[in-house]
């Protein structure tokens, strides 16, 4: 196991993103790709050293100047001296060189979720460019670097439920080693204050029929059946969680609590409906029943909106209530459409 795979190990254990590791992987790889590209424009400086318990030299870092961006909540460090614009509606901070450190910010989509290195991987090369690397930092930011045009780039991007945030270095590559060390510095001073997180203990997933997003406990194993519904299973306890989609206009106007309960109830074992409420755009319930000897906990959430109905459904044991609990109510929390 190199060094890169402990350090990254490490980093899956949600200790706070080291960039240092992150800027060994994206240089290295670099390196290594130039190598055999090109005869020129090389980054030897950044190979990986054959002694993988040694440190990677000490990265180069220019004089930075605070920045704060008081309307998002955001503060990072930026090179001092650079020329501050306005470039396609996003700040800038350039070099007489043409080195560009660009702060975009745009509105939330829930496809951002769903991103991943092939895809990073495909929309580069379709371009014409080279890719590097990708590397998925926790649920809600990624960064990966490519080449396009003699251009490296560096995107670091973060999210939550309302804005994405990122963070574009582009360097000609003739200069990316001389800028490799601030850009990696500058990533490790980023922070913005999240206005509407997605818990760390939940992923978030979309599905184009319905238009609708929601959440699944990080961890739980994850199939779609035959019918199109998607369901999440807890690896210990046995609990499930099924997240389904109807092409339905009615609402739940005029089904009774007897109704519900005959209908949900039927081949499950001394159903007992223990909640029960409806608004006529949504039902909650929840109720017990027998299987296999043991007492199962059985939630539901069903959501009108006129042209679908969407259905959460929980089945737990008994024994796994509380967690159970919090968890569907978290994913329902989590659910939007539209």
């Amino acid at each position: 196991m190199t060094r890169f795979q402990r350090e990254h190990l490490v980093n899956n254990a949600k200790k706070p993103v080291n960039w240092i590791v992150i800027a060994v992987v994206v240089s290295t790889l670099i390196a290594l790709i130039w190598v055999f590209v090109s005869q020129s424009n090389t980054l030897p400086a950044f190979i990986a050293s054959p002694l993988e318990y040694e440190d990677p030299e000490p990265l180069n870092v220019h004089s930075l100047v605070p920045y704060i961006d008081e309307h998002f909540g955001i503060v990072m460090q930026v090179p001092e001296g650079w020329r501050q614009a306005m470039i396609r509606g996003n700040t800038s901070f350039v070099h007489e060189n043409g080195t560009v450190i660009q702060l975009q910010i745009s509105d939330y989509s829930p496809h951002i979720n769903m991103m991943n290195g092939n895809g990073v991987s495909w929309d580069i090369t379709s371009s014409g460019g080279m890719f590097y690397d990708y590397v998925q930092l926790n649920n809600s930011a990624a960064v990966y670097s490519y080449n396009l045009n003699g251009v490296e780039t560096i995107q670091y991007l973060t999210w939550d439920r309302g804005l994405i945030v990122g963070l574009n270095f582009a360097v000609d590559q003739e200069f990316y080693e001389y800028y490799f060390g601030t850009f990696m510095h500058i990533l490790d001073t980023f922070q913005w204050e999240k206005q509407n997180p997605i818990p760390e203990d939940f992923v978030m997933l979309y599905n184009e029929f319905g238009n609708f997003e929601f959440g699944i406990p990080a961890g739980w194993s994850t199939a779609i059946t035959d019918e199109g519904v998607f369901l999440a299973t807890h690896p210990d306890s046995g609990a499930v969680m099924y997240i389904n989609v109807e092409l339905n206009d009615t609402n739940f106007d005029g089904v009774s609590q007897i109704e519900y309960s005959n209908f949900i109830g039927h081949g499950r074992g001394g159903f007992i409906l223990r909640e029960y409420y409806n608004d006529t755009r949504s039902i909650f319930a929840e109720a017990i029943y027998t299987a296999g000897g043991r007492n199962f906990i059985f939630s539901q959430h069903l959501i009108s909106n006129g042209m679908f109905h969407y259905i959460f459904t929980l089945e737990a044991p008994e024994e796994f209530l509380a967690e159970a609990r919090y968890l569907f109510g978290t994913a329902v929390y989590l659910f939007r459409f539209g």
